[in-house]
């Protein structure tokens, strides 16, 4: 069967280095990605798993010698042997799961999203040579934004997560284990980071002018019949900044939170939902904390569109959780009160910004956090109706 926790077997270092031809998985059974090196540091390691790993040769080890097999079965706590597999990928270990790859997959993920900014940078220059289609830098836009979702999928399954181990007792590992704090902040920030700045997608009024499609009866271009030639941009980021929300906010990963701040020894460090919550919030709301200066209109707004679009998705979501959603089952009342309590603090910050700097808004900077706490306070002063 798969194992999907055999990409853990090394660090993405140690196999993009000098000298390395080991196997870069435990198991041929699980699904990596392609290893492809990127940095100052690296050099090209195996392009996969090239022979097999530790788990296949103890498995086979197991199935195939006559007798007792004691001895074999009594190393199934050693590291290199860990074994989740299909069933286990929707469980909280961040491990269990398909196309991530080294030992730390935040390695990885950070790889990623450098090489997702170096080709980008890339598309206008040298992806689309001179004569053929500017379609070909919308499909290479497309490429990347696909790559940077994987990447930012990857980090978030960390968030609220644990390791999950197959022992029995007598062996000296639990069968749940602690994700280290830092490593979880590390992947909240790296979800944040690569989603909500405008920065982090790369798309410059250069770049969305020649990202078009190609309409044509043969050679595939049938297929873009029904699409527009100007580029969604609003659509599309949207839709990222909408998942990145999501796979940080939804109610399993909340629930799992909730229960490691319960499962740890006093004194534990632990990322709790008050400070993940309030991560999102500071990465989203950071509009707040400057002075806007004047002279800005609709095409240079001190909130930007997408930022807009992404601070009222945010501030929606919170009106929901504020309600006490039954959906987060155990949760939900200290989600709720600290979704109110974040509705709250807006509340303050956005009227000491309209008080302070109204006059030296854009319109569409001062109508958004105009609309935005008057919804703020209407929730806040709804009348509740208990059955």
């Amino acid at each position: 069967r798969h194992n999907f926790v055999g990409s853990e077997l090394v660090s993405y270092e140690e196999m993009n280095s000098e000298g390395f031809d080991g196997p870069i998985s435990s198991s041929v059974m699980d699904y990596l990605p392609v290893n492809v090196a990127f940095g100052d540091e690296v050099v090209q390691g195996p392009w996969t798993t090239t022979t097999l790993g530790p788990y296949d040769t103890w498995a086979i080890a197991y199935g195939y010698t006559p007798g007792k097999t004691d001895a074999i079965l009594a190393r199934c706590g050693e590291p290199e042997l860990r074994y989740l597999t299909d069933e286990d990928t929707q469980g909280p270990d961040p491990m269990a799961r398909r196309f991530d790859h080294a030992q730390n997959p935040l390695d990885y993920v950070d790889a990623q999203l450098a090489i997702v900014e170096e080709l980008r940078g890339r598309i206008i220059d040298e992806m689309v040579d001179d004569g053929e289609s500017w379609s070909k830098a919308r499909s290479g836009d497309l490429m990347t934004l696909s790559k940077h979702l994987g990447a930012v999928s990857i980090a978030s399954n960390w968030i609220g997560g644990s390791t999950i181990n197959r022992v029995k007792k007598g062996t000296e590992i639990d069968p749940i284990a602690d994700i280290p704090a830092d490593q979880q902040r590390r992947a909240l920030a790296i979800v944040l980071d690569a989603t909500t700045p405008d920065e982090a997608y790369g798309l410059t009024p250069e770049l969305l002018r020649k990202m078009t499609v190609e309409k044509w009866f043969d050679g595939g271009g049938f297929r873009a019949a029904e699409i527009d030639p100007t580029f969604d941009v609003h659509n599309r980021i949207d839709g990222i900044q909408d998942t990145a929300l999501t796979l940080i906010l939804n109610p399993t990963t909340l629930n799992r939170m909730y229960d490691n701040e319960f499962r740890a020894v006093e004194g534990d460090d632990v990322l709790t939902i008050p400070e993940t919550m309030e991560g999102v919030k500071a990465a989203v709301w950071t509009e707040l904390d400057a002075r806007p200066g004047g002279g800005r209109d609709g095409n240079d707004a001190y909130i930007s569109s997408l930022r807009r679009n992404l601070q009222r998705s945010h501030l929606e979501r919170l009106v929901s959780l504020s309600g006490g959603s039954g959906r987060f089952g155990p949760s939900k009342a200290a989600v709720a009160s600290l979704s109110r309590q974040q509705l709250r603090e807006l509340d303050e910050q956005i009227g000491e910004v309209l008080s302070r700097d109204g006059s030296r808004l854009d319109a569409y900077s001062r109508a958004h956090l105009s609309d935005a706490k008057a919804i703020i306070d209407r929730v806040l002063n709804a009348d509740y109706v208990y059955n």
